[in-house]
């Protein structure tokens, strides 16, 4: 049953979780919707909802081609500004900017990082900020491959897409391809730099590392050395106290013996001289 659920997760078979969400990272129905919106605890693909100030929101330009000139201009400084302010928390794998004009769709941007972990650090950086007034509501998205987010007629077809701008689509309007790269390439520049300085960073710490053990490793030879000095002296010293302990032990035998012999000879004298006395 575990497993049936996990296959059909955010499918047409799920009767639980809304499908539209997990497949867009938007539903129109909103909170209203009897699915269930689950916002993920991790992803590498935030959500920015009404970040982007689409113009032709406000003002029918597709009449005036003066102000669509103007829109497209808007759009490039705009997705310029707000790539390199997100690539500071972390590296981007893709950006896009909705150009939908339904209201559930209205100017949000998505932006997919390489990592969990800096798509968490763009989240906490970018969370109360504001941006031209907008206040600024991230989140993490479920959606983490737009192939299937993406309204594919307005993508391939050349008259676009028939259900117009208000698709439940994403259409996604991209900036001139000589600003992607550009924008990419200097990405990948500071990347680039940056991790050539962690691994000089990483270097410097490791003969830093061997460095210090190599003055403890001396250090300890020092002090065996010194130790073993001064345990030969003192081994030196003791036994030069032995012996010098043994010769006075010798000394002191010696000067016992020869007081011995002289009381012999003295008893021995005194004797003889009793016994000449006696026969006198």
């Amino acid at each position: 049953m575990a497993d049936l659920l996990c296959k059909i997760h955010g499918t047409e078979q799920d009767k639980i979780n809304c499908t539209f969400y997990h497949k867009v990272g938007v539903c129109r129905h909103g909170d209203t919707c009897t699915k269930r919106h689950i916002i993920p605890s991790y992803s590498r693909t935030l959500f920015i909802p009404g970040m982007y100030q689409n113009p032709r929101a406000t003002v029918d330009i597709n009449k005036i081609d003066r102000k669509l000139k103007k829109n497209f201009k808007y759009l490039d400084g705009f997705y310029v500004d707000i790539f390199l302010e997100l690539c500071k928390y972390g590296e981007i794998e893709e950006m896009m900017v909705t150009d939908n004009l339904t209201s559930h769709l209205l100017g949000h941007v998505f932006v997919r990082y390489f990592s969990e972990e800096e798509a968490e650090n763009a989240l906490m950086k970018l969370k109360g900020r504001y941006y031209n007034g907008v206040l600024l509501k991230p989140e993490y998205s479920p959606v983490t491959d737009f192939r299937d987010a993406r309204c594919r007629q307005n993508d391939t077809d050349a008259n676009g897409c028939q259900r117009g701008d208000f698709c439940n689509f994403l259409h996604i309007r991209d900036p001139s391809r000589n600003i992607l790269r550009q924008l990419f390439k200097k990405q990948h520049k500071i990347y680039s730099q940056k991790e050539k300085e962690k691994e000089r960073e990483r270097e410097e710490d490791y003969h830093h590392k061997r460095s210090r053990s190599g003055r403890h490793h001396h250090h300890s030879r020092h002090s065996h050395s010194h130790s073993n000095s001064r345990h030969s002296h003192h081994s030196h010293n003791s036994h030069h106290s032995h012996h010098h302990q043994r010769d006075s032990q010798e000394k002191r035998e010696q000067k016992d013996n020869t007081l011995n012999e002289n009381e012999n000879e003295n008893e021995n004298e005194e004797k003889k001289s009793n016994e000449n006395s006696q026969n006198n």
